[in-house]
């Protein structure tokens, strides 16, 4: 099961009833554009993206994640449900996270919509268990008492907007390889 793609396993659910309930185990949450059906136009398709992702993790009944990928054009006024996101995989101590919101080509690259990502929530819980970690299209804003990625193997920032000191963060992920 942890071999196939989200969609396949979400499939195999029709074979039988014991089949049924076990894509909701599945490790590896990965929700982009490609992965996620047919969208349709630009704003009903941010819509569907977001009411995808939110049907999925009610239903999913892992205690821990091993990817959790959310690739699409989102935005600050999209806060809401990106902050449960972020909890969700942070409370799962995932350790594969991505938070891609890089427009597509014919998106906005207003820099002052962008999400602002909460690094606190990976402090309070579940950050020590981040080994990779990529954000594209957000503003970080560094905390002082930064505590969580001691396991941070690998960053990746894209278009990123950071304010606070990025060497005591930097400095506090040991195993931060370049």
């Amino acid at each position: 099961m942890s071999r196939l793609t989200l969609k396949e396993a979400v499939r195999t659910s029709i074979l039988s009833k014991k089949w049924k309930q076990l894509w909701k185990c599945y490790p590896k949450l990965v929700f982009t554009r490609c992965t996620m059906r047919k969208l349709g136009h630009q704003k009903p398709m941010r819509t569907r993206f977001i009411r995808g992702i939110n049907s999925v993790l009610r239903q999913l009944k892992s205690t821990i994640l091993c990817k959790f990928v959310v690739k699409f054009g989102l935005r600050e006024r999209h806060r809401h449900h990106i902050n449960r996101w972020v909890k969700f995989s942070a409370v799962l101590r995932t350790k594969h996270v991505v938070f891609d919101f890089c427009p597509g080509p014919k998106g906005s690259t207003d820099t002052d919509d962008r999400y602002s990502f909460p690094l606190d929530m990976f402090n309070a819980s579940g950050g020590s268990y981040v080994k990779h970690l990529r954000l594209g299209f957000v503003s970080l804003t560094l905390p002082s008492d930064i505590s969580g990625f001691k396991h941070l193997k690998k960053l990746y920032l894209h278009k990123v907007i950071i304010t606070g000191n990025f060497g005591a963060y930097y400095q506090n992920a040991l195993f931060l390889s370049g």
